[in-house]
C-alpha cells in the first residue's frame, strides 16, 4: 500500500495580500502582534505563510467586525476551540502579560 504524503502550498506575502485585500503593511502587523506566524522562509528569505493563514485571516476581519481590538482578537483566537492555532500559545505581542 502506497503511503499518502501530504503537500501544503506556501504563499509568499505579497500572494496573500492579493487573495485576502489586505496591505503588507496590516499583514505585517498582524504578525508583530502574534496573530499570524509564517510557515517557513524561503533560500532567499522570502516569508512562506501556508494555506492556514486564509482561515486566520477570514476569523480576524470577523472580529474586527465586530469592533474587537488586537489584543482582544488575539485573546478570542486562543480560545476559540473551532481553531486550532498552536503558534498563539507561545506568540508574543501586545497582550504577553500572561
Amino acid at each position: 500500500m502506497a503511503q499518502t504524503i501530504e503537500i501544503s502550498k506556501l504563499y509568499r506575502s505579497g500572494e496573500i495580500t492579493h487573495f485576502s485585500g489586505i496591505s503588507r503593511q496590516t499583514l505585517y502587523l498582524y504578525s508583530q502582534a502574534g496573530l499570524i506566524q509564517e510557515a517557513k522562509r524561503s533560500s532567499s528569505g522570502q516569508k512562506l505563510y501556508d494555506e492556514s493563514i486564509f482561515e486566520i485571516l477570514s476569523k480576524i476581519k470577523d472580529l474586527q467586525a465586530l469592533k474587537l481590538t488586537l489584543v482582544e482578537i488575539k485573546k478570542v483566537l486562543k480560545e476559540d476551540k473551532q481553531y486550532k492555532f498552536d503558534f498563539l500559545e507561545s506568540a508574543s505581542g501586545p497582550d504577553n502579560k500572561d
